[in-house]
């Protein structure tokens, strides 16, 4: 998906992934880079694991009403201001609203109610692309 509110960007090429090429879910890879889990001390966990991955995770809204659907997705290229979601999250939409978290003296802001009332931060969206095979969505 693609903010809109924001000055245009030169066309944007349909990424072809090479032959023999896995697209693996973000939830592994995050398993993987924060290591085993373990009991041992706390510092040896990676503390700033959450901080630096928080800001680039986003929360995704389709439709409006009683029900719309809402899932998550995560900012794969910010210069281009791109992000990847789940497909069964948009479906057959042609746009959606993005909020990345928000914070309140350092800490991040996770009322649900806070971000559908503060609407100058919600982000409108362009469904640029899916797989309902693989379950994506940019």
């Amino acid at each position: 998906m693609r903010a809109t509110h924001r000055t245009p960007l030169a066309p944007i090429r349909k990424p072809r992934l090479p032959r023999g090429c896995v697209v693996v879910g973000l939830g592994p890879l995050l398993w993987l880079a924060a290591g085993p889990l373990h009991s041992g001390p706390a510092d040896a966990f990676p503390p700033r694991l959450y901080d630096q991955t928080l800001a680039g995770t986003c929360w995704v809204v389709v439709g409006e009403g009683e029900s719309p659907r809402t899932g998550t997705g995560w900012l794969v290229d910010q210069s281009r201001r791109l992000v990847v979601t789940n497909q069964h999250v948009v479906g057959d939409a042609k746009a959606a609203v993005v909020l990345f978290p928000l914070f309140h003296q350092g800490q991040p802001v996770t009322g649900r109610v806070f971000y559908t009332r503060n609407r100058p931060h919600m982000i409108h969206a362009l469904l640029l692309d899916s797989d309902e095979r693989r379950d994506l969505a940019i």
